[in-house]
């Protein structure tokens, strides 16, 4: 499943002792990949894809902010 983000596909990744952040990647790369919210991870760091919605506030924030933007409700 993914998010919409300003009509770009955004994915959820749980990455472990960080909680799950929202990233336009939708494949893990070797050394970086930056969230919504700023925050970046490692393929080391063992993320994995989920369902739902990310626990990251500041990605929640971001992808909603997204979807009112691409309905006219800003």
């Amino acid at each position: 499943m993914c998010w919409l983000w300003y009509g770009e596909a955004v994915f959820t990744w749980n990455v472990p002792r960080y909680g799950s952040h929202a990233s336009e990647d939708d494949h893990v790369q070797h050394y970086s990949n930056p969230a919504l919210c700023g925050f970046s991870w490692a393929k080391g760091d063992r993320p994995r894809w989920v369902e739902g919605p990310p626990d990251c506030p500041e990605c929640r924030r971001e992808v909603q902010l997204g979807a009112e933007r691409l309905r006219g409700t800003s």
